[in-house]
């Protein structure tokens, strides 16, 4: 499998008689690669929507029992996920991402605010 990958890759066998790759083969590779960008924002889609409920739960319970570091940590990564994506340019890496991160946001907003009232009580 790794070497029909690599021949993929690099064309290697273009000028050769005979070719590794049936050409079902090489139709399916290239009919994933041309809906590589439906695949990403399919996956976008599905992870951002995936953090969608414990937005929710945030803005109706409150947020006491989540984690801070946690939500540093993930934020974070999910910047860089964003900046990794700008590098790439590569859209549904930055929607997915910004989107999450602004429920990220959201969510210590909403941790922070639910916080400082109880501690005004």
């Amino acid at each position: 499998m790794l070497s029909i990958i690599r021949t993929y890759q690099t064309g290697c066998c273009a000028g050769s008689a005979t070719s590794p790759l049936g050409n079902n083969e090489v139709t399916t590779m290239n009919w994933l690669n041309d809906q590589s960008e439906m695949i990403g924002y399919c996956a976008g889609t599905l992870t951002t929507i995936a953090f969608l409920p414990q937005v929710i739960r945030t803005w109706r319970a409150g947020g006491q029992a989540l984690s801070g570091l946690m939500l540093a940590l993930f934020g974070t990564g999910v910047s860089l996920w964003f900046v990794y994506g700008f590098l790439r340019n590569s859209r549904p890496i930055m929607l997915a991402n910004g989107v999450t991160d602004l429920q990220v946001l959201v969510i210590l907003v909403l941790k922070l605010r639910r916080a400082n009232r109880i501690k005004s009580a």
